[in-house]
């Protein structure tokens, strides 16, 4: 009885977290056994892909949830609508007069 797009949700959510997170904790703790360097070389490579993959976390949630939460789908849509459809988008002139 639990709804199989919520499931597919939370495990691809999961699964990308775990994929992205875990070698940037290994090598935070490996760097506590081992001195290491963020200055260069293969070490600054490390630690830069190590980030770029949290990064990555965090960005696929938005495409996660957009691709399987139908609510937040319609959740983004009546933004992007209430923004699109804003006075701000009406031309004015350098003292705020409409056009």
């Amino acid at each position: 009885s639990v709804p199989w797009r919520g499931a597919l949700t939370v495990t691809v959510t999961a699964v990308v977290n775990i994929i992205s997170t875990l070698p940037h904790i290994t090598y935070r703790v490996a760097g506590k056994f081992a001195e290491h360097d963020c200055s260069g070389g293969l070490d600054t490579k490390i630690c830069r892909i190590t980030a770029y993959m949290l990064l990555i976390n965090t960005i696929s949630n938005f495409y996660i949830y957009t691709l399987t939460i139908k609510s937040f789908r319609r959740f983004l849509l009546r933004k992007v609508l209430s923004v699109t459809s804003g006075s701000w988008l009406t031309s004015r002139d350098s003292r705020g007069h409409r056009r």
